[in-house]
């Protein structure tokens, strides 16, 4: 079933909309995993024929009813992709009502209680690691878990991997699994990396920092 969303997502209007064009796609990489670049692209694309033939596979041929929730705090971006999603379902079968949830009350939905069965959601890594990333959002009970997965070796390989030297010749073999078992299960699908813009009106010095946050320290003016 996953996969017949991932087929039936059309990203590259989700891009164009809801992103402006600016960012990294995460759709239409290689299916075979030779490296461990993070972020990286899927290996699924829009084709519907494709997501028809999986929802047959997945013994809902005829379709499902289900809500699609989006944070109204990020509706700027969340609800043009939402719309779009679901006009593609629609062609699979899929019957999508759009759920739109308060700011206030969508972490608590989303991540706390992780209740949303289908929902859009953001993630934003201090730290630019394949395992770092894992250890939030797919690892079991961890806040950006919103999907609530576990799969037990990847409880296993991130634990082994987070403390682990990136030249260990261990650490690549086990990030490449990690990346075969989530882009096979999908518990999230990935649609893109968004650009942080930076606009500056007579300053120079600018330096970007993980937290994303502006430090004025170095700015000059000019």
């Amino acid at each position: 079933m996953r996969k017949a969303l991932a087929y039936a997502v059309p990203y590259e209007d989700i891009f164009q909309a809801a992103a402006y064009g600016r960012g990294l796609p995460l759709w239409g990489g290689e299916e075979a995993i030779n490296d461990i670049a993070w972020p990286r692209k899927s290996q699924y694309y829009t084709d519907l024929e494709k997501a028809k033939e999986h929802m047959a596979k997945s013994g809902y041929a005829d379709g499902f009813e289900v809500p699609l929730s989006i944070s109204l705090d990020l509706a700027s971006w969340m609800e043009p992709a939402a719309l779009l999603i679901q006009e593609a379902l629609g062609e699979i079968g899929i019957k999508v009502e759009i759920e739109k949830i308060p700011g206030a009350n969508w972490r608590t939905a989303s991540l706390v209680e992780k209740r949303l069965p289908l929902h859009l959601e953001t993630f934003g890594g201090w730290l630019d690691t394949p395992d770092y990333y894992f250890f939030w959002a797919y690892q079991d009970g961890h806040l950006f878990n919103s999907s609530n997965y576990r799969n037990e070796e990847i409880e296993e390989l991130t634990n082994a991997t987070l403390h682990m030297d990136m030249d260990d010749p261990e650490y690549a073999p086990k990030i490449k699994r990690m990346f075969e078992i989530v882009l096979d299960e999908l518990p999230r699908i990935p649609l893109y990396q968004p650009a942080l813009n930076v606009a500056v009106n007579g300053a120079e010095g600018y330096e970007f920092w993980f937290h994303r946050q502006l430090d004025i320290r170095p700015l000059k003016s000019v």
